[in-house]
């Protein structure tokens, strides 16, 4: 990691790795094969059994970021608290290069390599990803759910088993590719008013606790002219779900606080 890049930039990177790539699915048995047509609630209702609910998740693997800014690979831990905590390490051979909190509506990050940390409304922190969202909605995002709840319903289009599904939550539109064969959310695109994209691919689908399925490989693709044209590819090792997780955080006195 290069040493001049800023904690905000690092925090674009950071998050922007774990929004909009979870795309879990139920598992389901079918015998034979229907072709269905299905309703805009029905589409809806598919896309939001998708999501998964729990209290407590840890996810481990390896994140690789390509970009003009940014060229590295190395390890994360992600664990998650329903609704009250988000925690992420990232570590680059063996080091450790930063760490989020997100906690009691405030956001935190730390530069190792910087001695430097970034705190924050997380209001206010999740803008510089243009998303305008409070604590509960992040951690949702973290966890790979779909936003469909609050968003509005914009439109739905289907080309054989595949279901185009668009809809705007906040200032961003939303557009996922459901496939009714396999009952998996295969991609999804968001933007924003100011023209900002991107993209993401799921694959390597596996079973994480006998029920749900979850891609243990993202690929996200995005254009933010933040960060220029971007690359990001997590690779998943292990998720686990509802044991009792600790998310250890401490600022150390010499570092010095940067302005958001």
């Amino acid at each position: 990691m290069k040493k001049s890049i800023s904690i905000k930039t690092l925090f674009v990177f950071l998050i922007s790795s774990f929004l909009v790539i979870g795309c879990k699915t139920k598992k389901v048995i079918t015998e034979e094969v229907k072709d269905n047509s299905y309703s805009e609630e029905d589409v809806f209702y598919k896309i939001k059994a998708s999501n998964i609910y729990f209290d407590y998740l840890e996810a481990s693997g390896t994140a690789t970021i390509n970009s003009p800014q940014l060229n590295i690979s190395g390890n994360f831990i992600l664990r998650l608290k329903d609704d009250e905590t988000a925690w992420l390490v990232v570590k680059k051979f063996g080091i450790e290069a930063a760490r989020v909190l997100i906690q009691n509506d405030t956001a935190t990050v730390l530069n190792r390599f910087q001695k430097g940390y970034m705190q924050g409304p997380v209001s206010e922190l999740s803008k510089s990803v243009g998303l305008t969202m409070g604590q509960n909605e992040v951690i949702d995002f973290l966890a790979g759910n779909m936003i469909v709840d609050n968003g509005t319903f914009l439109s739905m289009s289907q080309d054989s088993f595949m279901y185009e599904y668009k809809t705007a939550y906040d200032d961003l539109i939303f557009t996922y590719d459901y496939n009714s064969i396999s009952e998996l959310v295969t991609h999804a695109s968001f933007g924003d008013m100011q023209n900002n994209s991107a993209e993401c691919a799921y694959n390597d689908y596996r079973v994480i606790d006998d029920v749900q399925m979850t891609s243990y490989q993202r690929i996200l693709s995005t254009n933010d002219p933040r960060v220029g044209e971007t690359t990001i590819t997590l690779d998943f090792k292990d998720i686990t779900l509802n044991q009792e997780l600790n998310f250890p955080f401490e600022i150390p006195s010499n570092y010095r606080k940067v302005n958001n």
